[in-house]
C-alpha cells in the first residue's frame, strides 16, 4: 500500500504538529536571567525557585519532555502562582508566562491533576445566580460603606505588602 507523498509543508500546516511545537519553543524561551525572580511575590515569600516564574517553566518544561513524571508538587506550585504577571513586564526575552500559566492550569483541571479553588468553584456558581450573588455581596458592601476595606481587615495600620503592578509599571516607563 503506498501512500502519497507529503511535503513539508503539509506537516508544518498539520493542527497536531503546530501545537507541540510552539508550546515547546514557549518554554524554552526563558534565557534563565532571574529578573523575573525580583518582582515575583510567591517567590518573594517564599525563596523556593521552583515557586518562581523561571522555576515553573523549568518544571513544565521537563514535564512536557518526559524528564519529570507528572507529580502533585508541579500543581501545587503552579497553583501557588498568583497570576499577577509582573515577571512578564520584568522579562528581556518576552516569554509569554500568562500564556503558558493559562495553558497548564488548564492541562491541569483536565486531566483532574488538580481542581479549581473551592473560593473559585463558589464565585463561578454565584455568577450564574445573580439573586444568590446580591445576597453575598451584601456585607461586602456594608463593610466597604463603613471604610473597611478587606485590605483593612487582614493587616490593620499595616503598609500594602508589594507594590501594586500599575504602579511598579509606570515607575518603569517614568
Amino acid at each position: 500500500m503506498n501512500t502519497p507523498p507529503t511535503s513539508e509543508k503539509d506537516e508544518a500546516a498539520s493542527p497536531s504538529s503546530i501545537a507541540p511545537i510552539h508550546q515547546h519553543d514557549l518554554l524554552t524561551s526563558c534565557v534563565h536571567c532571574g529578573l523575573c525572580l525580583e518582582v515575583c511575590p510567591t517567590y518573594q515569600s517564599s525563596g523556593d525557585e521552583n515557586n518562581s516564574p523561571r522555576g515553573r517553566l523549568r518544571l513544565w518544561r521537563e514535564e512536557a519532555e518526559g524528564r519529570l513524571a507528572a507529580d502533585p508538587w508541579t500543581a501545587r506550585y503552579t497553583a501557588e502562582c498568583v497570576g499577577c504577571l509582573a515577571c512578564e513586564t520584568a522579562c528581556p526575552a518576552n516569554v509569554p508566562y500568562g500564556e503558558l500559566l493559562e495553558q497548564v492550569r488548564h492541562d491541569h483541571v483536565a486531566t483532574g491533576r488538580t481542581r479549581p479553588r473551592r473560593s473559585l468553584r463558589l464565585a463561578a456558581w454565584l455568577t450564574r445566580r445573580p439573586q444568590w450573588f446580591n445576597r453575598a455581596m451584601g456585607p461586602v458592601r456594608w463593610l466597604r460603606g463603613i471604610g473597611l476595606t478587606p485590605h483593612r481587615l487582614m493587616f490593620p495600620g499595616n503598609p500594602p505588602l508589594y507594590e501594586s503592578t500599575a504602579a511598579y509599571a509606570r515607575r518603569l516607563t517614568n
